[in-house]
């Protein structure tokens, strides 16, 4: 899975306040929690999660795997990989 890429205007924030990447990595922090609180309770969750905090290196996917948590990418009917920008539902378990 590609890693995602903070915009220009992000870089420049982040470098004009420290209190940016404070809150960025709390936002990391609290989703990755919030999700593992999700998995140890039984039901189903559906969660919704900014892109960037998802995608990004060291962000949230990234620690889910790093933690052993299975993370599988759309599929398909097929059962190919969905194509980027397509409509598909990324799997934790």
């Amino acid at each position: 899975m590609a890693n995602w890429s903070p915009s220009n205007y992000y870089e420049c924030l982040v470098q004009l306040s420290s209190h940016a990447s404070e809150i960025d990595a709390r936002s990391i922090d609290d989703t990755v929690q919030a999700i593992n609180d999700a998995l140890a309770s039984s039901g189903q969750t559906v969660a919704v999660v900014d892109v960037g905090i998802l995608l990004r290196k060291d962000g949230v996917l990234d620690r889910l795997k790093a933690a052993g948590i299975s993370v599988t990418s759309p599929t398909s009917p097929s059962g190919a990989s969905a194509p980027p920008g397509t409509n598909g539902n990324a799997q934790v378990q």
